[in-house]
Order: C-alpha cells, then sequence, then structure tokens
C-alpha cells in the first residue's frame, strides 16, 4: 500500500502555493507521477452573536467565479496557532471577536492537498472594531438567524463544503450543550 517517492520537483513556488510533481514507486503498481499542492492550513469560524444571529460573509470566489456565502475563515500564518488564527480572521472579515471553542480538523482533500482546516465555534461574539480586509477582500457581513442559515444549507445557497462542514458541526455542538 505504500508509495515510495523517488523525486520531487516543484512545477511552482510562491507564498500561497507549491505544485509539485511526484514521481513513486509501488511494490505492485510501478512507477507513475502524482501532482499535489501544498498550501497553508487554515480556519473555518462559526461565529454567533450575543441576539443569536449567525455572522457569515458573502464575498467573490475566483475558483467558481460567483458570490458565495461563508463563515469568516482564512489562512494560518506561519508559526501561528490554529486559535489565533481563528480570533484574527474574525476579527478582520467582520470586526467581530470572542472565544473560540474548537470543533475538530480535517484534511481538506488528501488525494492532491497537504492542508488541513481547522474548524472553531465562537459564542456571544461582540463587535470591536471596523473589517480591516487584506487588498483583494471585498467582503459584505451578514446576521442571519439558526433558521435562515439551516435553510441556506438545505437549499444550496450555502454550498461551499467546508462552510457547510463547519456550520454542521457548529449545529451538532450546540444541540449537545
Amino acid at each position: 500500500m505504500n508509495w515510495k517517492t523517488v523525486s520531487k520537483e516543484y512545477i511552482h513556488k510562491s507564498n500561497f502555493l507549491n505544485l509539485i510533481l511526484d514521481t513513486s514507486i509501488h511494490p505492485t503498481l510501478g512507477k507513475h507521477q502524482f501532482y499535489r499542492i501544498n498550501l497553508s492550513n487554515w480556519v473555518n469560524v462559526v461565529a454567533i452573536n450575543k441576539d443569536g444571529d449567525f455572522i457569515l460573509v458573502k464575498q467573490f470566489r475566483h475558483g467558481t467565479k460567483k458570490i458565495t456565502y461563508e463563515v469568516p475563515a482564512g489562512a494560518i500564518d506561519k508559526g501561528e496557532e490554529p486559535k489565533s488564527a481563528a480570533i484574527r480572521e474574525l476579527t478582520e472579515e467582520t470586526g467581530y471577536t470572542g472565544n473560540p471553542i474548537y470543533l475538530g480538523k480535517v484534511e481538506v482533500n488528501p488525494a492532491i492537498l497537504s492542508n488541513y482546516c481547522y474548524f472553531y465555534l465562537v459564542l456571544d461574539c461582540e463587535l470591536v472594531s471596523k473589517q480591516c480586509l487584506d487588498a483583494t477582500e471585498d467582503i459584505k457581513v451578514l446576521h442571519l438567524k439558526k433558521e435562515r442559515v439551516k435553510q441556506m444549507l438545505a437549499s444550496e445557497e450555502i454550498n461551499h463544503s467546508l462552510v457547510s462542514l463547519a456550520l454542521y458541526k457548529a449545529f451538532d455542538f450546540l444541540q449537545k450543550k
């Protein structure tokens, strides 16, 4: 079952991603080439304010060329702890902050990606600042009731896989609480 990598070639290197072509050998399947993408780990934050509203963001995504509804999220900086990144991303994208509760992590797509996504829930978050967006971010903050978020998931208005998983993990945590 194990593959042994015999060579590794960087096709593209940047601060955002590295595209790698591995040549690997399997004991019975022989030698084959595989592409891998190394990305930073990232966080997804389900935030709920003191009124019980879910704090979502609406933004354009270049991969699908459309506007999406998501939870605040972003890359974990080198040397940064996931929990710190969750607080930072929530505050940068929405102006809200609070104490993150860890909900778990997943391998994003182990077939070709090397990174993990960490999920956090912030209850009773408070507005403490204005947004502090990156140069390429144009994000609208939304305040939605729980039932509306559930409707958006059911109708696939929210259909980003990691956002959906973050929300389902949060609903599960809240139901057990």
